[in-house]
């Protein structure tokens, strides 16, 4: 069969533009008041706009080009249905200690952390001398999730209600996702099956406060080199509610997989019948940081503004990564500082239980550890 050559846009404008210049011969310039420019203009107006706005479409349906809304009207409806992570208010179970039959309602007892953050009693009940009751905190963001015992006092009670504990942590807050975290985690969740490691991964990553997991497996008959039990799994989780999080494994994982872990949580399957999940807390190590930094000249950047911003990166890095000065210092201190600004920079890690004053470029973290900042 013969090929068919189609002619482009621009091919059809240019003999439309020859076929005016032979009808109109003399009448033919640049001149707007020119019978060639005002049949021309607006026809070559209208195509601009329908070539731009093809245009705009055909970037816009790369993800890497939109930004925002735009990112959520690609993935958040079909045939995605993959939601961003909205802000969410931490919440923690606490002990209050008190009298007998008391009842509590709603916003009856406030406490407070060390920091000044504040939780509410978030349901209704009866203490009896010691019970347990759900408390939310009152902002959204990470600045509600707090270590055990950093909750220190009671600031709103009731008769009958003494004193309170914390006995777990304080979890689920969360900012909004970024752009580039909400991309990065649709393009895993690509990988998502019902009974693997992608599959469980990205089930606890939708989880409210989860920032990274590490997950691994032993497919071996004997223990491996990381201590993993035979025919097992491991999976060390960075932020979320426990429940939540022993939901989501629970929801993805092959039954008959031994699970390893310190962190166990008991879910009801759809028998009503109790099920022990396991998995683990990462452990934090604490990192110091030496800044070294040349600015040009009257311009205000001190080192505690580029600590800040060192801070923010050490707080992303995730479960078992390196830490390193290229990304810190080109994908965070680059962003606000440009070169005319901040002529040099120089960043460079070490770890406070290490000894001397050996500074490395880049820092690795084992497969069950986190970074913090070492104030």
């Amino acid at each position: 069969m013969a090929r068919i050559t189609v002619n482009t846009v621009q091919d059809n404008m240019n003999i439309l533009n020859n076929e005016l210049k032979s009808l109109l011969k003399d009448d033919h310039s640049n001149d707007k008041r020119s019978a060639w420019f005002m049949l021309m203009f607006p026809v070559a107006r209208l195509m601009r706009v329908k070539m731009e706005r093809q245009q705009i479409q055909a970037d816009k349906m790369n993800l890497l080009n939109c930004e925002g809304i735009e990112i959520d009207e690609h993935l958040s409806n079909s045939p995605f249905f993959f939601k961003r992570k909205q802000e969410s208010k931490a919440t923690v179970n606490i002990e209050l200690i008190g009298g007998l039959n008391v009842s509590l309602e709603i916003g009856d007892v406030i406490v407070e952390a060390n920091d000044g953050t504040r939780y509410t009693l978030s349901e209704n009940g009866t203490l009896n001398n010691k019970t347990t009751f759900k408390f939310e905190c009152n902002i959204a963001g990470e600045q509600g999730n707090k270590e055990m015992g950093s909750i220190i006092k009671l600031v709103k009670v009731v008769n009958g209600v003494y004193d309170f504990k914390q006995n777990e942590v304080a979890a689920g807050g969360q900012e909004q996702e970024t752009d580039n975290a909400y991309i990065e985690r649709w393009f895993l969740s690509r990988n998502e099956s019902e009974w693997n490691l992608d599959g469980i991964r990205a089930e606890i990553l939708k989880q409210e406060g989860v920032k990274s997991v590490y997950a691994d497996e032993n497919k071996t008959m004997s223990v491996d080199t990381k201590g993993l039990e035979p025919k097992s799994i491991v999976l060390i989780v960075d932020g979320g509610r426990n429940e939540d999080i022993a939901k989501a494994i629970w929801k993805k994982k092959d039954q008959a997989i031994q699970m390893n872990g310190d962190t166990i949580v008991t879910v009801k399957d759809n028998q009503g019948i109790d099920r022990e999940v396991r998995f683990y807390r990462p452990k934090k190590r604490e990192v110091q940081v030496k800044i070294e930094f040349q600015k040009a000249d009257g311009v205000n950047i001190f080192e505690e503004n580029l600590r800040d911003i060192v801070k923010e990166y050490i707080k992303s890095v995730k479960v078992g990564e390196y830490i390193t000065s290229y990304k810190c210092e080109s994908e965070f201190i680059r962003t606000v500082y440009s070169a005319e600004k901040l002529l040099n920079i120089d960043v460079s890690f070490k770890l406070k239980e290490t000894s001397g004053n050996n500074f490395v470029k880049v820092l690795k973290l084992g497969f069950n550890e986190v970074a913090k900042y070492a104030e």
